[in-house]
């Protein structure tokens, strides 16, 4: 088959048009094999270099991803998938494994921290959202259990800053244990950080329901 046409089509790609069909193709595949109007090309030919620019595009695509904010590997791999197929987006994504740009451990330390002191999640919580991006369940749970965090220090924090009015009434004191349960707290930290705020009210004199 003969290319009739090839036209910048994307920042990165051309349009390159046979006698038979239209495909894009990444700009230095194009430059690289000298592809123009005229050339001759077979269907194993045309073929080959499209799997060469989907390959090489979607390594471009993955970098300039990470280079906005890190990624673990499946949710990486998932975001590759829908534009460039399993295989393009798994070769890019192996490269960047085999390169250091992808590393699932350090991902996870960084995302559990950030979730940790920012949004004062832990344990079940933490494990579930390093899941959710794709984390193997048993590197989420060693990640979670790693972090030096005080959950029952983190628990208080939360406490003091948006349930100041927790001791008030039984209504409120349920409302404030479900959202410290839903952060991934355990019940021994909750009523341990519930117990310590309980005393500071005291001390300052404040009054509090009995339980």
């Amino acid at each position: 088959m003969r290319i009739l046409e090839v036209a910048r089509r994307k920042r990165h790609c051309y349009a390159v048009s046979t006698e038979t069909e239209q495909v894009l193709l990444d700009v230095d595949i194009v430059e690289e094999y000298g592809l123009r109007p005229g050339v001759q090309l077979s269907a194993a030919q045309l073929q080959a270099l499209i799997i060469a620019s989907n390959n090489r595009r979607a390594l471009n695509k993955a970098s300039f991803l990470l280079s906005r904010r890190d990624y673990a590997v499946k949710e990486l791999l998932l975001k590759l998938i829908p534009d460039f197929g399993e295989d393009a987006a798994q070769q890019a994504v192996d490269q960047l494994c085999d390169a250091g740009a992808l590393d699932d451990r350090k991902f996870a330390q960084f995302y559990a921290s950030y979730l940790s002191e920012t949004k004062k999640l832990a344990g079940r919580a933490l494990v579930f959202e390093l899941t959710k991006k794709g984390i193997d369940r048993a590197l989420a749970q060693e990640i979670a259990a790693e972090l030096s965090l005080d959950p029952v220090a983190s628990a208080l924090e939360i406490v003091r800053r948006k349930y100041p009015d927790c001791l008030e009434d039984e209504r409120a004191l349920r409302r404030l244990q479900g959202a410290l349960a839903r952060r991934g707290y355990g019940y021994d930290e909750i009523r341990s950080a519930v117990q310590i705020y309980r005393e500071e009210q005291q001390a300052d004199g404040k009054g509090a329901f009995d339980e």
